[in-house]
């Protein structure tokens, strides 16, 4: 009865200590914690400053051979262009190379006819100095470019302007929960949380044709537009 006996109060003094109403532990809470919680965005605009374009050279032949070396002899004359125009080697970067066969199709259930061979090259140049794109444009069309697209425009000092739309995007949250507090008879205690909702983002990326000028040896008229960049943000107050 000894054993018996001390085991048994072993256990009740174990129920004691993890049972908060046996043991008097201290109890949770019952209310919640009132909370207001404001998202929000914050603009800037900007006149981009930089220009990517893609610049190619697409030539076709009879044989790969001839036809990589059409492609060749036109596309060296362009690269030397950009670089004589002031675009530096580490701003011209080959996007793409490529050669394939080219085939004649019918429709009479015949095989397809190997005709020949194309042969692409194609590369990304960052113009710096973007009021002279459209001189640059023509140049590389006139040294024997064929493929010039995508055309997009950079604010090269993105990441400064993103803060202010950060700051921007906080003071639009403060404002908004000051008049939902003010409208529920409350009033604001501190912030608790502050986060990114969304990625930092640039609307929209602006993207243009190349349009060749009406008047014989213009540039090609090239608009860069403005760039909007937004930030967003989640704020989290306790109310009073």
């Amino acid at each position: 009865m000894t054993n018996f006996s001390t085991g048994l109060a072993a256990a009740l003094a174990a129920i004691c200590l993890f049972s908060p109403n046996l043991a008097g532990a201290q109890a949770m809470p019952t209310t919640k914690e009132r909370l207001i919680t404001i998202t929000a965005s914050g603009m800037v605009t900007a006149r981009p400053d930089q220009a990517s374009v893609s610049i190619g050279v697409v030539s076709n032949a009879r044989t790969a051979k001839a036809a990589l070396a059409a492609n060749t002899a036109s596309m060296r004359p362009v690269i030397d262009a950009l670089k004589a125009a002031g675009i530096e080697d580490k701003d011209i970067a080959t996007s793409n190379f490529n050669l394939q066969p080219a085939y004649e199709y019918t429709n009479d259930g015949r095989a397809p006819k190997l005709t020949g061979y194309q042969a692409t090259n194609t590369v990304n140049a960052t113009v710096r100095a973007i009021g002279k794109l459209g001189e640059i444009l023509d140049l590389a069309a006139g040294e024997g470019s064929n493929q010039i697209s995508g055309v997009s425009f950079v604010v090269s000092k993105a990441d400064q302007l993103k803060d202010a739309a950060r700051k921007d995007a906080v003071a639009n949250a403060t404002r908004m929960a000051k008049v939902y507090a003010e409208a529920a008879g409350v009033a604001l205690g501190e912030v608790l949380t502050i986060s990114d909702s969304a990625p930092v983002r640039e609307v929209p990326m602006v993207q243009t044709q190349l349009r060749r000028a009406a008047a014989a040896g213009a540039p090609a008229p090239i608009e860069p537009g403005e760039q909007t960049l937004e930030a967003q943000v989640t704020m989290v107050w306790a109310i009073k």
